[in-house]
């Protein structure tokens, strides 16, 4: 397009017309892409910059007074000011810390900043365990109403045995066995799931 037709395309597109828009893009979309590839902007690639461009392209519709017959002048100048901009703006940033920054540990080997955060929770570890209680919870579900009362007391109000073989007036062996029967019901149930 020459410099008339691209007046007329901005007249238009300050009118609403979408058409003209994209043949502007397309008419800049070549010198977008050279000025973007001439740019190496950290955390952005070739499309974030042409995209900086098409925007910069935008706002140059927006503010271009008509009549000028300099649009395409005025329209440079406004991408390569906004790829500037965000250069200058990320430069700024520099500081900025990722955890994949490299560091480097006593023995010198390279390291993500990632890997020397210590997580006290493991919720690979919680979660198996948490599986791991329901499991036991419906195991014990299916014991008798007396192996669920040692469960109870032995295991979870951590009464000594000779204690519960006192509170049940059983022999130290009786309560033995009563143990060794539950561990086994609650092992078989647990090995079926």
């Amino acid at each position: 397009m020459n410099h008339n037709e691209i007046e007329t395309c901005v007249i238009r597109i300050k009118s609403g017309s979408e058409e003209d828009f994209d043949k502007l893009i397309k008419q800049f979309r070549p010198f977008i892409y050279k000025t973007a590839n001439s740019f190496n902007i950290r955390n952005y690639d070739i499309d974030d910059l042409a995209q900086l461009g098409n925007i910069a392209l935008m706002k140059a519709v927006l503010k271009y007074k008509v009549g000028s017959h300099t649009f395409s002048s005025y329209a440079f100048n406004s991408i390569k000011n906004e790829l500037r901009f965000a250069a200058r703006t990320n430069a700024k940033i520099s500081n900025e810390l990722s955890i994949n920054t490299p560091v480097y540990d006593s023995e010198q080997q390279d390291t993500e900043f990632v890997d020397c955060l210590e997580d006290p929770n493991n919720l690979e570890e919680d979660i198996i365990q948490s599986e791991s209680i329901k499991e036991l919870k419906e195991a014990i579900e299916l014991l008798s109403d007396e192996e669920i009362e040692f469960v109870n007391l032995v295991y979870y109000k951590e009464l000594p045995l000779t204690k519960y073989a006192e509170h049940k007036n059983l022999s130290y062996q009786q309560a033995l066995t009563r143990k060794r029967k539950v561990l086994k019901k609650l092992g078989i149930y647990l090995r079926k799931r």
